[in-house]
């Protein structure tokens, strides 16, 4: 009876220290995590998560929905059911993701990349979806402001070309 109960004590500790693991490794993360049922309901979240979705993911009803817009390759508005936490429910893995444009409390809209993957059982039906949301607004403006700077660069350079053709030719003449 000792050792039974010994053992059971260990097991016990032991998982318990898995989650606590767990827990410190999900509160440290810079990015947002949510688990999501079948059904798109937020299950878990870490606490960053709370600071983009404000408690859920982005809606399925579209009148529900203000706070999150994207735009697909043709530049149309992203229908809801094409978010990465619905993909993922239907079995595909959006990763990296699709980037949102996001509109905080304060009115102001930031650039967040929302990824997805499908959770399965062990007969590989899916069961929910891990969603991982990042903010991309810093890394997105200073890509925009390199492809301007680079534009720039190109101009001046076809300038300076043009230029010297010029005075080659003027030269000749």
């Amino acid at each position: 009876v000792c050792t039974d109960i010994t053992a059971r004590k260990q097991a016990e500790d032991a998982v318990r220290k898995h989650e606590d693991q767990l827990a410190m490794v999900m509160n440290a993360l810079p990015v947002g995590v949510g688990m999501i049922d079948s059904e798109g309901n937020v299950v878990t979240t870490n606490p960053a998560w709370k600071q983009f979705v404000h408690g859920g993911i982005p809606s399925l009803d579209d009148r529900e929905n203000t706070r999150w817009r994207a735009a697909g390759a043709d530049g149309k508005p992203l229908a809801r059911s094409e978010f990465p936490g619905m993909r993922a429910l239907r079995g595909d893995e959006v990763v990296p993701g699709i980037d949102f444009l996001r509109k905080q409390d304060d009115g102001a809209e930031r650039w967040t990349r929302m990824s997805s993957t499908p959770l399965r059982d062990s007969t590989g039906r899916v069961t929910g979806a891990l969603v991982v949301v990042e903010d991309i607004d810093e890394a997105r403006r200073a890509a925009d402001q390199r492809a301007e700077l680079l534009a720039k660069e190109r101009a001046l350079g076809a300038e300076r070309l043009l230029r010297q053709t010029e005075a080659e030719l003027a030269r000749v003449a």
